[in-house]
């Protein structure tokens, strides 16, 4: 395995490591969540089954990936966990698995969360096209299952602050993005 590669997985490591961490102070949550994490698992296990059983010399003639594109890749990653990481961070005791209600929910508008309204999920896509730039562009089929799922479990956790929070989160969502700063 070459440096690259290691390089991602470390990255990839300090978020699972501080997820884990973390996630253990957060506010209990009001509806149970176990079929939500099942669906997850299958979906992330789809993907990377894909990703790593692709045909080893297509990714080659893909493209060739240069050493510099490589770690550019490494920095995108880095810097993807890091919003991610500093997101969830500002989030405090308020964090959650994705589409869960808490007891006593708080409404979090600072720090990343004044551009975007779901910057950890950002966080993780700009992490993906890093693994994209640094290892292979099969990468890329991680990012669209990524936006896919994150616009659906976006628009559904959305629906849910509307109704705790009607009209601080209809004001919220007029003056930033949903995802993508600008666009999405």
């Amino acid at each position: 395995m070459r440096i690259y590669s290691w390089l991602i997985i470390a990255c990839w490591a300090v978020f699972l490591g501080y997820w884990l961490v973390t996630g253990l102070g957060s506010k209990r949550t009001a509806k149970p969540y176990a079929r939500q994490l099942f669906a997850r698992a299958v979906v992330a296990a789809l993907v990377i089954l894909v990703v790593r059983s692709r045909p080893a010399d297509i990714s080659t003639r893909a493209i060739v990936l240069s050493p510099a594109f490589r770690v550019l890749g490494i920095l995108v990653c880095a810097a993807g966990i890091a919003f991610a990481i500093s997101a969830r961070r500002r989030l405090g005791k308020n964090w959650g698995m994705p589409m869960s209600v808490h007891e006593s929910p708080e409404l979090i508008m600072t720090g990343p969360y004044a551009r975007v309204r779901h910057p950890i999920y950002t966080g993780v896509i700009i992490a993906l096209i890093g693994n994209a730039l640094a290892l292979s562009l099969w990468w890329l089929v991680a990012v669209v299952a990524a936006l896919a799922y994150f616009g659906y479990a976006a628009r559904r956790e959305e629906r849910t602050m509307l109704a705790t929070f009607p009209g601080q989160y209809a004001e919220y969502q007029r003056r930033t993005k949903m995802i993508v700063p600008g666009i999405f």
